[in-house]
């Protein structure tokens, strides 16, 4: 496989490539909901969609021990029916050993064995199967899922080559552990794609399409150790730049984490990490770089004109793909021409049911939310059947009996008459 082309960006190209990422974030944000969409989604499978008064006193109330209070109950349609798809394409696509097999006439059939091999390497160290579960899955909920498919590397975590982490000695040069064709699978709410194309043909036809991760200094500082050919004099402005200054362009779409699930482990609304400088009782005052606790990285791969950026590279007006790696929106930190043979953007976009309306086209989530929904209402409508033939409604006089003693929880409790009601 051609080995992609890692290469250096003057101020004047860094700054054009800067405004291209916002108006890439613009033309998804300004007329797209998307994140929405699969929150609602997502709220139908994990049937958290019930934020009634009723329904959270009832849930406060069994939760505190009283059995006797009725929650509203959401009939699970959507779940199964995700799940149930989802286990029949892993059984058909990823059930065998390898994942993909080669065929080929007996002339070759050395050369097969050994291809067939090698990619069975690959889907296991690369963890093929995991991933292209939760592909499926994706799509099935939302109609919508991505793949970043690419030849990878992973190397050593401390590179004694590299000048930003060596202090400026040569030594020995990186150490590449294992290389292969990795298969990823990306998270809808935080992807980022040209909506021009239908998006079966994204990768082939997209001028864009990317997405943003969320990591912490020290594993963002491992991840700027393993690229070849960085952009050294942006590292420490990367490592300074802070999430709070995104706040200055509304545009600019940050890491998200859909709040869908009330009792999950951990709290959406607070996105931190632990401040290691300060537990060792290091001063900031003392580092030669100011660093923040995590940071945004946004990986874009784009298709353009090199000319239109002033970059000098072979056939600059001829449209290639390349891919730009940003730290917090800010701060372009790498770039790599993507020289593979299809001359595609490496994120394959999948759409279980394609009719043809494209983005417009339900997914099997939302066709069969409807359906959820009546059987739930149907089910809580006996519920509500079953509390009036508990409760009984009945009239009384507010003057002779008290509202508390008629409402009582106690089935066996006495009605007392109020004092001012006797002998009347």
């Amino acid at each position: 496989m051609a080995t992609n082309t890692p290469m250096l960006m003057t101020r004047t190209a860094q700054e054009g490539l800067l405004q291209f990422q916002r108006q890439c974030y613009n033309m998804l944000n300004s007329t797209w909901n998307t994140r929405e969409q699969m929150r609602q989604i997502d709220l139908s499978y994990m049937r958290e969609k019930d934020q009634t008064i009723e329904g959270q006193r009832a849930k406060l109330a069994n939760r505190y021990g009283d059995s006797n209070r009725f929650q509203n109950i959401t009939i699970p349609v959507v779940l199964p029916a995700v799940e149930a798809a989802v286990v029949y394409q892993a059984s058909v696509f990823l059930s065998g050993n390898p994942i993909f097999g080669v065929v080929s006439n007996p002339t070759y059939q050395d050369a097969a064995m050994q291809m067939e091999a090698l990619m069975e390497d690959h889907s296991l160290k690369g963890g093929w199967i995991r991933h292209l579960q939760m592909f499926f899955r994706d799509g099935f909920k939302y109609n919508m899922s991505a793949l970043e498919v690419n030849w990878d590397q992973i190397t050593t975590a401390v590179l004694d080559s590299d000048p930003i982490f060596a202090g400026g000695k040569i030594g020995k040069p990186r150490e590449v552990v294992w290389e292969g064709n990795c298969i990823r699978r990306l998270d809808p709410y935080n992807l980022i794609f040209d909506t021009m194309v239908p998006i079966t043909e994204l990768s082939e036809k997209g001028d864009f399409a990317g997405y943003t991760e969320i990591k912490s200094r020290i594993a963002l500082k491992q991840y700027i150790s393993t690229l070849p050919n960085k952009m050294v004099d942006n590292i420490k402005e990367a490592f300074e730049s802070g999430i709070g200054a995104l706040a200055t362009n509304s545009n600019l779409a940050s890491y998200y984490i859909p709040p869908v699930n009330p009792e999950s482990f951990i709290n959406t609304n607070v996105r931190g990490s632990t401040d290691w400088m300060s537990w060792a009782g290091i001063s900031s005052n003392t580092q030669k770089i100011n660093y923040k606790n995590f940071y945004e990285l946004t990986t874009l791969y784009a298709r353009i004109i090199p000319s239109d950026f002033g970059l000098r590279v072979p056939s600059p007006n001829t449209p290639q793909v390349w891919k730009f790696v940003w730290v917090n929106h800010q701060v372009l930190i790498y770039a790599e021409r993507q020289t593979n043979a299809h001359n595609r953007i490496p994120i394959l976009f999948g759409q279980p049911l394609e009719d043809g309306l494209s983005y417009q086209t339900k997914s099997l989530a939302q066709n069969v939310a409807p359906i959820q929904d009546l059987s739930s209402a149907m089910m809580n409508s006996v519920v509500a059947a079953r509390r009036r033939a508990i409760s009984d409604r009945g009239l009384y006089d507010p003057s002779r009996v008290s509202e508390n003693q008629i409402n009582s929880d106690n089935p066996s409790a006495k009605i007392p008459v109020r004092p001012a009601a006797y002998g009347k």
